[in-house]
C-alpha cells in the first residue's frame, strides 16, 4: 500500500470518528472505540467508497471491524 493512500485512509477515519489530526489510528478496532458505533460505521464506509471511489456491499462492511481490516480491502480491491 503507497503511503498516499494509507494517509487518505488515515484521513477517513481521523474525519468521520472526529479524532485530533496527529491519531494514530493503525491499531483502531470498532469494538475497542466507543465513537465507531453502527452510525459511524455506515459513515466511515461511506466515507471510503466515496475517498477510493469503490463500492462496499453490505456483507463486506460487515466485515470491517478494525482500521486493518479496512486497508486489507483497500488492498483486495487493488485501490494499494
Amino acid at each position: 500500500m503507497t503511503e498516499n493512500i494509507l494517509e487518505r485512509l488515515q484521513e477517513v477515519f481521523r474525519a468521520v470518528l472526529e479524532l485530533p489530526p496527529d491519531t494514530d489510528v493503525s491499531q483502531l478496532e470498532r469494538d475497542g472505540d466507543s465513537r465507531w458505533d453502527s452510525v459511524a460505521h455506515v459513515w466511515l464506509i461511506s466515507g471510503i467508497e466515496s475517498e477510493f471511489g469503490i463500492t462496499i456491499d453490505t456483507a463486506e462492511s460487515l466485515e470491517v471491524k478494525s482500521f486493518d481490516q479496512a486497508r486489507a480491502l483497500l488492498v483486495e480491491r487493488g485501490v494499494a
